[in-house]
């Protein structure tokens, strides 16, 4: 109110040195008229939008707070973290909480936003922002960020080392591990998670029927989102752009991972399978990497089909001989590769059966030749994925 009032009286001084000076002009009464409507109306507005709550004051803003249902509100997370029984939901306020806490309950968190509740660790001595120990917890709409005084080396954003958990809408930052899943850690879902300016994004040992979905891997050191050991995990519709090493490596032991409508943009290298089998990749962007994708060191019998390959350096190489192509409808359907017509100018169009409803594109007659022993035998004339 002090600040409106302020306003006011800064309007009105303003209005009585235009006065002084219409009079020493000899404006006509209208000219005065006017200016006094538009001084009034100014300073109406400045109240209606004090009521509205859209003018700034210098009242300090409500404390940040913390409020576990049924049981009370706390300034702190630990203090609510303390008192919190098997699923019970704790509500956060915008502000920054340090934490360094280890999660033994199913419980749910909610923040007000991903750019608005900030979780943090206040403890040198402790190498990770929240811990979970416990099964079924929820943690949604908060920001996640190493210590600032903590070594980049040492910190986990979020240690996961229990099963069906729910991830949704978290930013994590500046941490060695953004995300860390243990071998006793299955069955959770990991959606609208981004991770940022770490050393490894997310990280799955042995953890397997895990679900990755709308997430974004940026600016990652290492590896966007690395797998070992971990079978049978879903990753579908995630973003990786300039990460360094590989945007997504699937290491031995992963089997059965689907990577399914993703965008690797502009990494160093876009995806690596590394003696894993029956992986099955599709409907992927490949875009501006060194090496777009590489199977090596026994990786086998993997499928690759109706992904699309832009301005790699090399678009793909295979040791062993992988499937890059699938059949729908009896009709043969492989890739989309940037560079065919250059490598191929002579290929002409098998018969047009193009049907994007039914999934099937034309393809050219002459196979493309992948790097080292792959081959696509039915590479596509038209990009797949400007039809989705």
């Amino acid at each position: 109110m002090v600040q409106l009032i302020i306003r006011i009286h800064s309007i009105q001084k303003i209005f009585e040195q235009n006065q002084g000076i219409s009079n020493s002009m000899n404006m006509p009464w209208n000219a005065k008229n006017n200016l006094m409507f538009r001084i009034c109306f100014c300073s109406f507005l400045l109240f209606i939008l004090y009521l509205s709550g859209c003018v700034q004051t210098d009242m300090p803003s409500e404390k940040q707070s913390v409020f576990l249902v049924g049981k009370g509100v706390f300034q702190q997370l630990s203090e609510a973290l303390s008192l919190a029984g098997n699923k019970d939901v704790i509500i956060l306020s915008e502000g920054n909480f340090p934490v360094g806490q280890v999660i033994n309950t199913s419980i749910h968190i909610k923040g007000a936003g991903a750019n608005k509740t900030f979780l943090y660790c206040d403890d040198e001595s402790i190498d990770y922002v929240l811990k979970i120990i416990s099964d079924e917890c929820i943690l949604e709409d908060m920001a996640i960020i190493a210590n600032k005084k903590t070594s980049e080396d040492q910190m986990y954003g979020l240690y996961i080392d229990s099963k069906e958990n729910q991830l949704i809408n978290l930013t994590i930052s500046q941490t060695f591990y953004g995300i860390y899943i243990t071998s006793t850690s299955h069955h959770n879902t990991f959606s609208n998670v981004s991770i940022t300016e770490s050393s490894y994004g997310m990280f799955l040992k042995s953890s397997v029927n895990n679900i990755i979905e709308y997430s974004n891997f940026t600016n990652i050191r290492y590896y966007g989102l690395f797998l070992s050991f971990a079978e049978d995990n879903e990753i579908s519709n995630c973003d990786f752009n300039l990460n360094g090493e590989y945007a997504l490596y699937i290491d031995k032991g992963s089997n059965n991972t689907s990577v399914h409508h993703c965008r690797l943009i502009n990494n160093a290298n876009g995806l690596r399978i590394k003696s894993s089998n029956n992986c099955n990749i599709k409907y992927n962007l490949v875009s501006g990497n060194d090496h777009g994708v590489l199977l090596c060191c026994g990786a086998s019998n993997n499928s690759l089909n109706m992904n699309s390959f832009l301005k790699n350096i090399v678009n793909g190489a295979d040791e062993i001989g992988n499937t890059w192509y699938d059949y729908v409808n009896e009709y043969g359907q492989g890739n989309y590769w940037d560079d065919y017509l250059k490598l191929y100018p002579n290929a002409t169009m098998v018969t047009d059966e193009s049907d994007t409803s039914t999934g099937i594109f034309s393809t050219w007659d002459t196979t493309y030749s992948i790097a080292l022993n792959g081959i696509d035998r039915y590479p596509l004339i038209k990009d797949p994925l400007k039809s989705i």
